[in-house]
Parts: structure tokens; sequence; C-alpha cells
């Protein structure tokens, strides 16, 4: 398996670009058929009648619509609210796209099946394109130790460079460190805060790498004490 998913991974952008298109393009005529079949209480409900290559109008109209939205920009390794931002822009357009396609063809497309179409659409770009990125990123973690790091600073800033980290491929957060008693043996995160006297008998157990210090108010006298 991973032989196949890194040449993928490897890949150019554009050949990536052109798969997740292809992809969307053949499963956006299963959504409407799923649409009507759903509407009409029938699995055999014809798909956009009266019109010639329904199915591949619609498949045209939201792979334009992703496109022209920037979606297929992000390809996989990017997923945030810009993302969420222009898949919903798209949705709307795509819905927009076959309200036009009804009025001004005789293609049957109830009022209802729009609506449909693009809370189908939305919710399948949003968890292929997330199944494809924890597929990928699982693959390319697995079997790569990472460096065991201790955050020194459990505030605003050490819990962004926890979620930073996560995010690696190269260092996982341990624990946090922090001098304040109020925190200390909380678990913020899903990571453990320890005093500092404490968080030192803890790093041969916790196998500990590296120590990021996350403490920005702090001055440079106060850092250096601390390392």
């Amino acid at each position: 398996m991973k032989s196949i998913i890194l040449p993928l991974v490897e890949s150019p952008r554009s050949a990536k670009l052109v798969f997740l298109v292809v992809l969307d393009f053949f499963i956006f005529p299963v959504l409407i058929w799923l649409c009507y079949a759903i509407r009409q209480f029938d699995l055999g409900a014809e798909v956009v009648p009266n019109i010639p290559f329904g199915s591949v109008w619609v498949s045209a109209i939201a792979v334009f619509a992703l496109f022209i939205c920037g979606v297929y920009r992000f390809i996989v390794r990017t997923f945030n609210e810009f993302f969420i931002a222009k898949l919903g822009l798209a949705t709307i357009l795509s819905v927009i796209g076959l309200y036009l396609l009804a009025y001004s063809t005789h293609a049957f497309i109830p009022t209802s099946i729009p609506l449909m179409f693009g809370f189908m659409m939305f919710a399948w770009v949003w968890f292929s394109r997330g199944i494809i990125r924890f597929v990928v990123q699982s693959y390319l973690k697995s079997g790569v130790p990472k460096k065991r790091i201790a955050i020194y600073g459990a505030g605003h800033a050490g819990q962004q460079v926890a979620a930073t980290l996560n995010r690696s491929n190269e260092h996982l957060p341990i624990i946090f460190i922090d001098d304040d008693p109020s925190v200390s043996g909380q678990n913020i995160g899903g990571i453990q805060v320890f005093l500092p006297h404490i968080a030192l008998k803890c790093f041969t157990k916790f196998k500990i790498d590296e120590i990021l210090i996350a403490l920005p108010s702090v001055g440079r006298i106060r850092k250096s004490e601390i390392i």
C-alpha cells in the first residue's frame, strides 16, 4: 500500500490536482443520483431527465465551481478555515448553477434537488479530503521516529507550539513545564503539566529529546536561567 501512496505523494502538484478533479467528476453523478433516489424513494429514478448527459452537466458545474473557488489549490496538506470558506462558496455556486440549468433548459430538477446536492457535495469534498489526508500522513509518519519535546510554558504560546508540533512529522509534544503551581497536574490539550523540579525527574521516563521554551514575555536573563 505504501508503494502506491508514496508515488502519489511525490508526484507533481498538477498530477495531484488532476487526480482530485477526476475523482470528483466521477463521484458527483453518484451524488446527484442519490438526491433523486432519496426524493422519489426510488433507486431506479431517472437522473436529470429531459436533458442529454444530465449527470455530466452536474459534474461539470460542480467541478468548475470548485476550480474557480480555488478548492483544488489546497490539494491535501492544508485543511483549515480558508478551505472551508472556499468549499462553502463553491457549494453555493454549484447550487445556483443547478437552478440556472433547470430554468435555462428543459431539465427536470425539482427545487429541493440542488440543495440536497449542495449538502452532499460539501460533505463529500470535506470527508474525502480528510480521509486522503489522514491516510497519506499515517503512511508518511509510520516508521519515522519523532523527537519527543518538552515545552517550557503552558500558556497560550506554549499551547500554540504544541498544536504546531502535533501537525509536524518530526516532533511530538510530550509534556508541559510551568512554574505556576496552579496549573501543575492539569491536562492541557492532552498534554500533562509539570513543575520544573518534577519534570526533571521524569525526563528519562518520558524519553525527552529536546526542550522548547515558549515564554515570549519572559526576559533574556530568565530564559538563560531556565536553560
